[in-house]
Order: structure tokens, then C-alpha cells, then sequence
């Protein structure tokens, strides 16, 4: 089975960042999570690299922490014998079930060019899926996480949308909300999150969405803006956009 094949069948993947990962690596990783999220998979981070694979699983008394006041084990022969002492109370049989940790199907390290699956190609291949999907949603996500731009000031991502990108994609800004939920999955809540959409060569409409009203009151500053919640709306030209990003986005 190729890289690709497993990408579509795997249900549990795991990304490890590599120690020697660049700042552009982690990207590729946080936006090949939220690409893999939106399609459907199970995906988690993890900051370092992959320990030796093991086979684990693992004994639940529900409902029952509460009552437990230590555990020990002790081997006996070819048992393990696992004992529980309460700090009140008896432990009823259908409260005990045995499960086993579910195997990731995949695992992707970044920030390696030896491991054994190249996440820069794997990454490629996940926005493609995105970009050819039936879902228009899922096809603006493909679009936006391709052009993605982490700002200077490391806390805001950008995204330029020219109108041949939002004709290919067959969609249109009114997904966005969908978006910056996906968005926050992988990049945060404390991140905020700009778009400019193309609406003549010389215009701009600027879609922003932030949880610090000190970001939406600079802005406001600026431009011409009208606020709904977290969100800030304008239309602009290619010169403020210009200010914008040197004087607020990038700082």
C-alpha cells in the first residue's frame, strides 16, 4: 500500500515534530492536521519523536476513581494480578470492562527528510483532497491552508483569496465560519485570523476574526470597519492593505 492509499484508509494518524523541524516545518504539520480533522481522521500532535512502538491496553472501573485509594500488582506464575483498595464501598462487576488502545494507522513525522513517509508530499497530497472535494467548504479550506501565511508577529495568519481562487473552488466567503473553526482546532483560539478577498484588481474585502478587541480597534483605526462580535469587516485597497499588515498584522 503506497503513502497515498494510506492516507485514505487510515482512521488514527499521529504527527511527530521532529526536534530539527523549522518554523515552516510545524506549519506544514498544524496544517496537514487540520486538513486531515476536516476529512475525517483522528489526528494528534506530539512534540517530539516517535518513541518504540508498543502494544498497550488498558483496565476501567467505571465511574469508580472516586473510590480508589491506591493500586499495586503483583505477578504471579503467568498472572498479573491487579489489586484495588477502596476507600469505601464494593467494587460491582459491570463497573470492570477491558479495552485495547486502538493503533495509529499512520504515523508522520516532520521536520525529517528520512523518515519513512516525505511529509512534504503527504501534505501536498492532503490539500488536494481538500481541493477536489464535492464539499465547496471543504474546497476553501484546501485553498486557504495552501496559501496560509504566518505573520511576523507568530500570532496571526493571513491569507490572500483572489477571485480566480474562489472561482475555481466553486465557494464563497459566506463558508468562512466553518473555516475559522477548523482554523481554531489546529491553530488556536488566541491566534486571530485575516482574509483578503480579491474584489476588483484594486479592492479588497478584508474578513477578519479575533477574540482581542485591541486587533479589531486598531483596525477600526485604520479603515473603515464594521464589527459583529469577533469578527471585523472592511473593504480596502491594496495600499491599506499594506499598512495593515505592516502596522498591526505583522507586529
Amino acid at each position: 500500500m503506497d503513502t497515498e492509499e494510506r492516507i485514505l484508509h487510515a482512521q488514527h494518524i499521529k504527527i511527530y515534530i521532529s526536534p530539527r523541524a523549522t518554523n515552516s516545518d510545524i506549519q506544514i504539520a498544524r496544517t496537514a492536521a487540520c486538513g486531515l480533522t476536516k476529512l475525517g481522521k483522528h489526528v494528534q500532535i506530539v512534540s517530539q519523536e516517535p518513541l518504540p512502538s508498543k502494544n498497550t491496553f488498558s483496565v476501567t472501573l467505571r465511574g469508580m476513581a472516586p473510590l480508589i485509594a491506591d493500586v499495586t500488582h503483583e505477578k504471579e506464575n503467568n498472572d498479573l494480578n491487579l489489586h484495588f483498595t477502596l476507600q469505601k464501598g464494593q467494587l460491582p462487576p459491570e463497573n470492570v470492562s477491558f479495552s485495547i488502545a486502538p493503533r495509529d494507522d499512520l504515523t508522520i513525522i516532520v521536520g525529517d527528510n528520512k523518515a519513512q513517509y516525505n511529509y512534504k508530499k503527504i501534505h501536498t497530497f492532503i490539500i488536494e483532497l481538500l481541493l477536489n472535494h464535492q464539499d465547496p467548504s471543504f474546497r476553501l479550506l484546501g485553498t486557504i491552508l495552501f496559501k496560509l501565511e504566518n505573520m511576523p508577529s507568530g500570532t496571526m495568519y493571513a491569507t490572500t483569496l483572489t477571485r480566480r481562487d474562489l472561482r475555481i473552488a466553486l465557494t464563497s466567503p459566506k463558508h468562512m465560519p466553518s473555516i475559522i473553526q477548523d482554523l481554531r482546532q489546529q491553530f488556536g483560539d488566541q491566534s486571530s485570523y485575516v482574509f483578503f478577498l480579491e474584489k476588483t484588481p484594486e479592492e479588497l474585502q478584508v474578513i477578519l476574526w479575533t477574540l482581542h478587541a485591541h486587533v479589531k480597534q486598531q483596525c477600526a483605526q485604520k479603515i473603515p470597519s464594521e464589527v459583529k462580535g469577533d469578527w471585523l469587516l472592511s473593504t480596502i485597497s491594496a495600499e491599506q492593505k499594506k499598512l495593515l499588515n505592516q502596522e498591526i498584522f505583522a507586529q
